[in-house]
């Protein structure tokens, strides 16, 4: 029998008794066909070894990618509720900066941004910028009790990009006519968003305690 007559007679559905009695004499007596048989085997796990690894990489890749949806979503809930507490109770989070606070309503937003962009202080595009502040407050100052806009950008780490959001978005606020501070909110604030935030005069409201602009996080709270 040949090397090649018994791997194929080996996976035949015909392989009887006598024919796995003759192959065992084979791979006594044949070294050759000892190795070719280890060789297929070797093939065939190695076959075998490689599709699942590929299977459990895709399926991990799978798994990746919803976890990765699934993170998303759940920041994005985060945020909405985060940015809901602050809208319920801004005039205790923001009374270190204004007194009275309130949500401006939206109406009474757009009515502002929309004259400021026929007076041609403001360009369409700055006005929607504003408009997608995570909030705009209103109240008065402490000292003098003037009228103060607040706009506040909120996440639960801030970061450098929150803080050139409410920047630029006050100073807009600021050319069409309203006298606005830029705020950020959130539980904790990046090395980044700090260095930024004392840089551009910006307030920080961090865990509760409030950091006037220029003031470091962890000195000077109000």
């Amino acid at each position: 029998m040949s090397v090649a007559l018994a791997i194929v007679a080996l996976v035949s559905p015909q392989f009887g008794k006598g024919e796995f009695a003759a192959f065992l004499a084979l791979l006594r007596e044949d070294r050759e066909a000892r190795e070719a048989l280890a060789k297929l085997v070797r093939d065939e796990t190695i076959e075998r070894l490689t599709a699942e690894v590929r299977a459990l990489a895709e399926a991990q890749r799978r798994t990746e990618a919803r976890m990765a949806e699934f993170a998303v979503l759940i920041g994005a809930l985060h945020g909405e509720s985060l940015e809901r507490r602050y809208q319920e109770k801004a005039q205790s989070y923001f009374s270190r900066i204004a007194r009275r606070v309130r949500v401006l309503p939206l109406e009474q937003l757009d009515r502002i941004l929309d004259q400021a962009v026929a007076n041609q202080a403001i360009s369409d595009e700055e006005a929607e910028d504003v408009r997608q502040a995570d909030m705009v407050l209103v109240g008065r100052t402490v000292r003098e009790g003037a009228p103060v806009y607040l706009v506040v950008e909120a996440s639960a780490t801030v970061d450098g990009d929150d803080v050139d959001r409410a920047a630029r978005q006050a100073a807009i606020l600021a050319r069409a006519g309203l006298p606005a501070f830029p705020v950020t909110a959130g539980a904790r604030i990046t090395v980044d968003g700090e260095e930024a935030a004392r840089a551009r005069d910006v307030w920080r409201v961090l865990d509760g305690r409030t950091y006037p602009p220029g003031a470091p996080v962890g000195a000077g709270a109000a």
